[in-house]
């Protein structure tokens, strides 16, 4: 039974009345978050979620029409009839779908949810078709959304699995072989290699799993969503902006949002960062670089970087050990590290 609720902002999941503006600078968050405003503001509480939700996807604009999809396959207080039902209202059926798509997929990432993350992923068809995927569990019904269609992609991605295939035919294919830990359970596909376990990996042949299906990642940032409007100064001035928000705050939930639910990994492939867990800053700079910032200030540490593409690798290594290795990465999160480190990139960026 769907529970009835006083208000409509009792819906929401992205505005709150308390926000004087909206804590998200673009993407599909300030979308969500400035349409629930407008149906809070001006339209009568909603009967239930259901018909809130239809409201919502009214008012994101007719030509936004995958921002219109995702909300209604991120939205968890209703049920899967009621979404079913919004997207064909919305005549939105021919970019999300309810069951997953038939056709053979040369490449396959899927995450199932952690304490703090929901199951999600990416599909590769190898007619082109790019989904992402949205639900709960892997064995329970979620949403995909056509994201891209693009044949010379599909032939450019599986070209790369050909050319490693001596390395990843011999991938291990049992979640044991990848060192079971608490944290976000992986299920991987490679053309015809299969492999299930966690990303938290313990041995090295875990490792080359995860390493090589980032590689994969970045083909898709680099190829599919690369954006010439986008720069070093405007990544750096939306990012600092949010870690000001994190210290004013002080709430979980713009941390999570910022591990779990933002556009900052794609907007450090875009740049070129290399998620690479802090191996080219590790070389150049040494392995205790966490202590120096304690020991002279995180200032004064990063006043000694000087490379410009290592220093945006380990921000973008610094965002994946908290979206992913973090023990409580709530608890752990220094958004003053990020903000010296955005000081420094600005410095440093390329003319």
């Amino acid at each position: 039974m769907i529970e009835k609720r006083k208000s409509n902002k009792d819906y929401c999941q992205y505005y709150s009345p308390t926000q004087k503006e909206c804590p998200y600078k673009r993407g599909y968050r300030r979308i969500a978050w400035e349409s629930e405003k407008h149906v809070c503001e001006t339209e009568d509480c909603a009967r239930d979620a259901s018909e809130f939700l239809y409201l919502v996807a009214s008012a994101i604009g007719e030509n936004d029409r995958k921002s219109k999809a995702r909300y209604i396959a991120l939205y968890e207080l209703c049920s899967k009839k009621a979404q079913k039902m919004v997207c064909e209202t919305n005549k939105l059926q021919d970019i999300i779908f309810f069951e997953k798509p038939r056709g053979r997929i040369i490449y396959e990432s899927i995450g199932e949810g952690s304490f703090i993350q929901r199951c999600g992923g990416t599909l590769l068809y190898e007619n082109g078709e790019v989904y992402t995927m949205y639900g709960s569990s892997v064995n329970s019904e979620c949403a995909y959304i056509l994201e891209n269609k693009c044949k010379s992609f599909a032939n450019e991605v599986k070209s790369f699995i050909k050319d490693n295939w001596l390395m990843v035919r011999d991938f291990p294919k049992h979640s044991s072989y990848l060192g079971i830990d608490d944290g976000l359970t992986s299920y991987f596909k490679f053309l015809s290699k299969r492999c299930v376990g966690y990303e938290i990996e313990k041995t090295e042949l875990g490792k080359q799993v995860v390493a090589f299906d980032t590689k994969i990642d970045y083909l898709f940032h680099y190829f599919l969503f690369q954006s010439s409007e986008f720069n070093t100064d405007e990544f750096i001035k939306c990012w600092d902006a949010f870690m000001d928000m994190v210290i004013t705050d002080k709430k979980e939930e713009r941390i999570l949002d910022f591990l779990c639910y933002g556009c900052f990994p794609e907007d450090c492939e875009v740049l070129g960062f290399d998620m690479d867990c802090f191996e080219s800053f590790d070389k150049k700079y040494g392995n205790d670089f966490e202590d120096r910032c304690v020991k002279d200030g995180l200032e004064k540490a990063f006043s000694l970087i000087d490379d410009y593409q290592i220093l945006g690798n380990a921000i973008y290594s610094q965002w994946r050990y908290y979206n992913h290795w973090a023990t409580d990465p709530i608890a752990e999160f220094d958004a003053n590290w990020f903000k010296a480190a955005f000081k420094r990139l600005k410095k440093l960026r390329k003319k």
